[in-house]
């Protein structure tokens, strides 16, 4: 099983973390466990690499 069907998230999508910051997924990692993820899409945009589980896609409508 690969992280797209492990998990319900995939690059180019916004995500909201537990703290309740809004970032972009910008790739899986090596062992695709993990994901890098910036605070915005521009290419110059600062990267974080956090684990994929637990994390859910952002919809706009939904309330943090």
């Amino acid at each position: 099983m690969d992280s797209r069907e492990k998990y319900p998230i995939e690059p180019g999508m916004w995500i909201r973390t537990e703290e309740g910051e809004k970032l972009f997924f910008r790739r899986y990692s090596s062992t695709g466990h993990w994901g890098f993820f910036a605070d915005g899409n521009h290419h110059s945009a600062r990267e974080h690499k956090l684990p994929l589980a637990g994390l859910k896609p952002w919809h706009r409508d939904a309330r943090p």
